[in-house]
């Protein structure tokens, strides 16, 4: 159950994150979201860790490493919208940023709940 609420807020963080990113004006919502986004992943990932690191400690560090840059260079990018100068190659990034968090996420499940 932890592990679909993790998954759920995966998507609610892609389209928020690419609203806040893309959106001209009105982004500020969209921003926000992401933001409570990061606290519900920070709890869950706290409460999934013990299962996670029976699995594979090596892959664990490098999910929260990854994670944690993800979130970095999310607000970045959101800094960067503000100011606009915000250019394709920060998305190209942030893109990229989330398919290395998704990839390493499903790598540690081991497919679940994807795959039984």
């Amino acid at each position: 159950m932890l592990l679909w609420l993790h998954l759920i807020f995966v998507l609610i963080l892609i389209i928020s994150a690419s609203m806040g990113l893309l959106l001209r004006s009105g982004n500020q919502f969209y921003i926000m979201i992401v933001r409570v986004c990061y606290l519900v992943f920070i709890v869950s990932g706290i409460l999934l860790f013990s299962h996670a690191w029976a699995r594979d400690p090596f892959l664990t560090i490098v999910k929260i490493i990854v994670a944690i840059g993800l979130i970095g260079i999310l607000e970045v990018s959101f800094a960067k919208r503000k100011r606009n100068q915000l250019t394709k190659q920060w998305i190209v990034i942030d893109v990229l940023a989330f398919i290395v968090v998704i990839i390493v996420g499903l790598l540690l499940a081991g497919g679940r709940p994807f795959i039984r």
